[in-house]
């Protein structure tokens, strides 16, 4: 499978865990009310496609990958979708009346210079709407000795660009840049049952993000007897936050 198809299918499953919360966000700000509709690193287009079985409005993705962005059109041929830099949006002040994002800004290099730009392009009275953002600082793997997983996704996700511990900063940058912002936390946990059915997809998503090596293989394993001793449990938290112009 190439890395935009492996992309696409982990995005599926980040809006299927994340349904519920998203849904009542959208109840939050109205969304059959809005007119116009942006979102920010909207990669294959899997929420935008969600949103089009929800509102007639005008949506519009922009997403700094291009392959990604090809991706999306050719899925989603009736939505918009751009390559472009969510630092410099290509469109005039007040085009939009909603924003949203999901799992998008641990990967912002300058996450004030992007809500400033997004502020920008928000209509007076719109809303920016981050629907989900993964709080991997406080993730919690029990029994103990797999607290291991947690530090190598920490560790893997600083590698590669990403700020771990974004979600829990995004309250005070969004408030700090002129939204009036609401902002929340869920606590999303598996016990030993639901993390038996998730196991698999689980590790895919460890190795590609870390890679592999003995360390990895060995809490792997750990994990696999925690499981079979029905004493594994996984707590992952997610943030959500609105911001109102």
């Amino acid at each position: 499978m190439n890395s935009a198809l492996y992309l696409h299918n982990q995005y599926q499953k980040q809006a299927a865990w994340t349904k519920a919360l998203r849904l009542s966000l959208y109840r939050k700000v109205h969304l059959t009310r809005k007119k116009n509709i942006l979102e920010l690193g909207s990669g294959s287009g899997v929420i935008l496609s969600e949103l089009s079985e929800r509102t007639d409005a005008r949506l519009c993705g922009i997403e700094a990958d291009p392959q990604m962005t090809a991706l999306a059109k050719a899925q989603y041929p009736g939505i918009e979708f751009r390559t472009a830099r969510a630092e410099k949006l290509p469109f005039p002040e007040n085009s939009f009346d909603l924003i949203v994002t999901h799992y998008f800004w641990l990967w912002q290099k300058d996450p004030e210079a992007v809500l400033t730009e997004a502020r920008r392009v928000l209509k007076k009275g719109g809303h920016l709407v981050s629907l989900c953002e993964p709080d991997y600082v406080g993730r919690i793997d029990e029994p103990p000795e797999l607290g291991g997983i947690r530090d190598l996704i920490l560790g893997a996700l600083a590698k590669q660009g990403a700020d771990p511990g974004l979600a829990g900063k995004l309250e005070t940058l969004m408030t700090k840049t002129g939204f009036r912002t609401e902002a929340g936390r869920q606590e999303g946990c598996w016990d030993w049952r639901e993390y038996q059915k998730q196991f698999d997809r689980e590790w895919e998503f460890i190795g590609h993000l870390c890679g592999s090596g003995k360390r990895l293989e060995a809490l792997k394993q750990k994990d696999l007897q925690a499981v079979a001793e029905k004493k594994r449990r996984m707590c992952m938290p997610v943030r959500w936050a609105v911001g109102t112009k």
